[in-house]
């Protein structure tokens, strides 16, 4: 439903630029100095729009180009009016973390009702880490509703898996969010790897008795190829599986009850056998899950189970909106 929504159209600001004459070129840019707290006021416009004006003109200065329906005054008042409690520059650096480089066609377009997309491409930061693409979407247009974000795609490089970045991004934006009146984070886990790290950040399954197909699926074809016979304690670990599966497969939580399962094991004859895709940090489940399969996630932010998985994945204390 979300990843649509910011690609039916161009949209470019009327009227005087923000300093850049073609707002879809090519962007190299680099660290920013941060938030703006003591901006003047712009005749027209209030205080907090006024900031919010001059933090896009800082971030566009830092490399992003600023895309929207409106003068610059009126991206401005418009976001402004959405969300009073931040600024443009809170966001990104929730989202990418504070002085974080801005790469190629970096953009965030701002609709008219509120809508926000934000894009990073290659040669950006997450919070230290050098990516290829990122892309987050506020708001569902179509349903006037901006209570919503789409994670709708981060990809690292491969050299910078696994040092926490996208940890720190949660710990950051799930505060932000909230701030932002946003309920829900929704995925899409239709990358390699998805179907097993959304479940580990919390994420429930939108159609479980999908999710859980899919699962069994990838699940006997990794299975295949583990070295025979399985040695003792693998096989228990196995039926634990299968009985979750079984058991539970139709609970909208299976991915983080099956993604918390503990099978050392299965993780150590993962190893042994050759097939796993971490080397020596391969696990079971994060092998055997890592081939590509479609499934649709969600995280309520008032959701106290969810929350409190999530704040223990990420070693960060959240606390959970008022429903």
């Amino acid at each position: 439903m979300f990843n649509h929504i910011f690609q039916t159209s161009v949209l470019l600001v009327k009227g005087a630029p923000f300093g850049n004459d073609n707002a879809a070129k090519d962007h190299k840019g680099g660290a920013g100095a941060g938030g703006i707290s003591d901006a003047t006021a712009i005749p027209g416009l209030t205080a907090h729009a006024s900031t919010v004006h001059k933090e896009l003109k800082d971030l566009e200065d830092r490399g992003f180009s600023i895309l929207g329906e409106g003068t610059r005054e009126e991206l401005a008042t418009t976001l402004s009016k959405h969300y009073p409690k931040v600024s443009p520059n809170e966001i990104i650096d929730a989202m990418m973390g504070k002085n974080a480089k801005i790469g190629d066609y970096s953009t965030i377009v701002v609709t008219k009702e509120g809508g926000i997309s934000i894009t990073a491409g290659e040669g950006s930061t997450v919070h230290g880490a050098k990516i290829e693409l990122m892309r987050r979407d506020i708001g569902d247009p179509e349903h006037g509703d901006n209570t919503t974000v789409s994670h709708g795609y981060l990809k690292l490089h491969d050299s910078e898996k696994g040092g926490g970045a996208v940890k720190k991004q949660f710990a950051d934006s799930i505060p932000l969010y909230q701030k932002m009146g946003i309920k829900n984070i929704v995925v899409g886990a239709n990358l390699k790897g998805g179907v097993y790290a959304w479940g580990r950040y919390g994420f429930d399954s939108v159609s479980p008795k999908s999710y859980t197909k899919t699962v069994k699926t990838m699940m006997s074809t990794f299975r295949a190829g583990l070295k025979k016979p399985l040695p003792e304690g693998a096989e228990d670990e196995l039926t634990a599986i299968d009985n979750m599966l079984s058991l539970k497969g139709g609970a909208k939580n299976i991915p983080s009850l099956l993604t918390s399962m503990n099978l050392p094991h299965l993780d150590a004859h993962t190893i042994d056998s050759g097939v796993g895709t971490q080397g020596a940090k391969s696990k079971f489940l994060a092998s055997a899950l890592n081939t590509k399969g479609s499934w649709n996630g969600n995280l309520d932010l008032s959701n106290k189970r969810q929350i409190k998985h999530l704040s223990k994945y990420i070693g960060h204390e959240l606390t959970p909106s008022t429903p």
